[in-house]
């Protein structure tokens, strides 16, 4: 029972670490410029130390130039972090903001895709 408590609560001091660096990450970013961008791969990951995570690994074109980026996003449990990542499959447009100065820093924002990082609904 000790074990499986500690092990909770390491998972979520990294999932509130992880929270803590996407906000300082974000912040600001919302004047950046809009690039479409599609997903390469993404991925929910159950690290051997940590909090499970989903990885979405995407690429977008500014002036002409390919770049890559990638969206971690941290969950408590790792069929959380699975599910999010299945809602990006290879070849889904998603819009990147990039920073204008140095558009190889961009960001995924959650309220830029409202059909992808939203759980999807079910009418009817």
């Amino acid at each position: 029972m000790g074990s499986w408590l500690l092990d909770v609560i390491v998972a979520y001091t990294f999932k509130t670490i992880k929270t803590i660096a996407s906000l300082t990450r974000a912040r600001g970013s919302r004047g950046w410029p809009v690039a479409d961008g599609i997903v390469a791969t993404a991925r929910g990951l159950q690290p051997v130390l940590g909090c499970p995570t989903a990885y979405v690994v995407y690429g977008y074109t500014v002036e002409g130039k390919r770049l890559w980026g990638m969206h971690e996003e941290a969950f408590i449990f790792h069929s959380s972090a699975e599910d999010f990542a299945r809602r990006f499959p290879p070849g889904k447009r998603v819009a990147v903001r990039y920073k204008p100065a140095e558009p190889t820093i961009s960001i995924v924002r959650d309220e830029d895709q409202p059909s992808a990082l939203s759980p999807t609904r079910q009418d009817g």
